[in-house]
């Protein structure tokens, strides 16, 4: 049985709210017949002001299909067409068993009143139980589907086990903020879904699928509402196309909420010609270090093709990531560090096809890391150097580049350069390295270096250049050692120590070398114990190194 709503219509009236509202009084499920509405083109007719529910726990709203039963919104401003808000912080109190199926809803397909950030297709706050399938949310100005937390930032609302399945989200001309919004959740299923032409392509919003707890946006103190929450989300098997802002947009909190962030699954999804494809951010500062909560969020096997924007995926403030088997195919860079230091994240298996371009690296790490692993990928025709490690006082720990293969380049792959070189403050632990890497002879590269040589310790006045000249002290792993750089102002007499090497970075036997000193040849002479010291022609303006030699562990 079900309530076909044509069959409450009156002859007064003029939209199709008063008829669906008898309809949804009969506790039956709700019926549009296909092109029966009092549209023009047999569309109906409904919406409601933001703030009144007109959907009931139980409620079923079915039609004949996408494209067949549309459900639009009516020109009257500030409405939208379905809302609801349970009213409560309990989830027991949250409407529960929606089901929403075979219907087109939309807002302004002929695109005659633009954008509007706030108007949305469907709103509802504190619902459980609930199903959205083969819905097509069309010509969206705000968001298709809002999934929320209340109407201001100080209401708790908790949604709960929702399932978006087989929806179209079609934005139709990208003046619109998201596909799908998501305030609070726990357990939410996005699969087998498409994204069409979702989010201004300016960068103004955040994307097609946004996670965004939002729990500081004019809150008074910053965290008063920190029992939003996220977890339990798949987003799996859908396609996005045409978007602006980023695929999967993960605005995580910068403090920690009470319900900790975790469990966040992105899956064989396929992103093509949209700006970016993931954005994750979260803890500002140095905040990630101290934190003890784990985000727990995963991409994995999703292939991502021709995003417009320089950094296709931005890794900010994150707090345990794993990417893994996915394919990256005609991007820009990978961008680890933005504002804020990033911790536990592991990025492995991956293919990454002609990213980078012009002076752009397919990766760049530009903040502090703490125990991230770059490890096993493939780089293919990536058009300039591989890995850029840049950023004044940015420290790093635990820090892995291991076993990535490099090849077909169409310049130069440089695997690690901190730049621009000399100006680096920061500092490497001795847990870092790059061990492992291939790099393809039809290229160059600067392969199986540890992460950042130790300091030197100096003796009689020598002191580094600096600059671009500060001495580099590098060991492969063949317990190759190399030294290069200069140092100067040191006394010059024969026989005098200028350095001592720190442990493991000592040479196998007695090795001297010729170098340049103030633009003429001298010779030096580096020890078993690990002093350098000058021999012959050495000035004390300036002593050039340039030194390569077997080494041995532990000496």
């Amino acid at each position: 049985m079900y309530a076909s709503v044509p069959d409450y219509r009156t002859i007064s009236d003029t939209d199709d709210n008063p008829a669906y509202a008898l309809a949804l009084a009969s506790g039956m499920p709700v019926y549009f017949p296909a092109g029966q509405g009092l549209s023009a083109d047999g569309a109906y007719l409904i919406d409601t002001p933001a703030g009144t529910s007109n959907v009931t726990s139980g409620l079923q709203l079915i039609g004949d299909g996408i494209g067949r039963s549309i459900i639009r919104r009516t020109s009257v401003p500030g409405v939208v067409n379905f809302f609801y808000d349970s009213g409560s912080a309990d989830p027991d109190d949250n409407l529960v068993n929606l089901l929403i199926r075979d219907l087109t809803i939309e807002d302004d397909p002929e695109r005659e009143l633009g954008f509007a950030e706030h108007v949305d297709l469907v709103h509802v706050n504190g619902v459980s139980d609930s199903i959205f399938q083969r819905v097509e949310f069309k010509g969206f100005r705000g968001d298709g589907l809002y999934l929320g937390a209340g109407l201001s930032i100080a209401h708790e609302r908790h949604n709960r086990r929702i399932i978006v399945r087989d929806c179209i989200f079609d934005g139709v001309d990208n003046q619109n903020r998201n596909g799908i919004s998501v305030l609070d959740m726990d357990d939410l299923s996005i699969e087998d879904c498409a994204f069409r032409n979702c989010t201004k392509l300016d960068g103004s919003m955040p994307g097609p699928i946004n996670l965004e707890p939002d729990v500081s946006n004019g809150a008074t103190p910053p965290d008063l509402y920190l029992f939003r929450i996220i977890r339990n989300v798949r987003i799996v098997n859908n396609s996005f196309q045409n978007c602006g802002g980023n695929a999967f947009s993960l605005l995580l909190p910068s403090l920690d909420l009470a319900n900790q962030v975790e469990n966040i699954i992105i899956e064989r999804n396929r992103v093509g010609d949209c700006r970016g494809a993931l954005f994750f951010s979260g803890y500002g500062g140095t905040d990630a270090v101290s934190s003890v909560k784990k985000w727990g969020v995963q991409f994995i096997a999703n292939h991502v093709r021709d995003c417009t924007l320089p950094h296709y995926i931005l890794l900010d403030g994150a707090f345990g990531l794993l990417m893994e088997r996915n394919t990256f195919e005609d991007c820009g860079f990978v961008q680890l560090g933005y504002w804020a230091k990033s911790r536990h994240m592991r990025i492995e298996n991956n293919n990454f096809i002609r990213c980078g371009g012009g002076t752009a690296a397919a990766f760049v790490v530009d903040r502090s890391l703490i125990d991230v692993w770059i490890e096993d990928n493939h780089f293919l025709e990536c058009a300039y150097f591989i890995l850029l490690i840049r950023g004044a006082n940015a420290n790093f720990s635990r820090f892995r580049f291991n076993r990535n293969r490099i090849e077909g380049a169409a310049t130069v792959a440089v695997l690690m350069q901190v730049g621009p070189l000399g100006t680096w403050t920061g500092s490497a632990d001795g847990e870092c390295q790059a061990v492992g890497n291939m790099v393809a002879e039809s290229i160059w590269g600067i392969n199986n270096v540890s992460f950042n040589g130790p300091s030197l310790s100096y003796s009689n006045g020598w002191v580094s250049y600096g600059g671009d000249h500060a001495p580099v002290v590098r060991k492969d792993d063949s317990d190759i050692v190399t030294v290069t750089g200069a140092v100067k102002n040191g006394t010059a007499t024969a026989g005098t120590i200028m350095f001592t090497l720190p442990v493991g970075y000592r040479p196998a036997a007695t090795y001297r070398t010729a170098t340049s000193s103030v633009g003429s040849v001298a010779r030096i002479q580096v020890n078993r114990d690990g002093t350098v010291a000058t021999e012959s022609g050495v000035a004390s303006g300036d002593c050039h190194l340039n030194l390569a030699f077997a080494g041995r562990p532990g000496t």
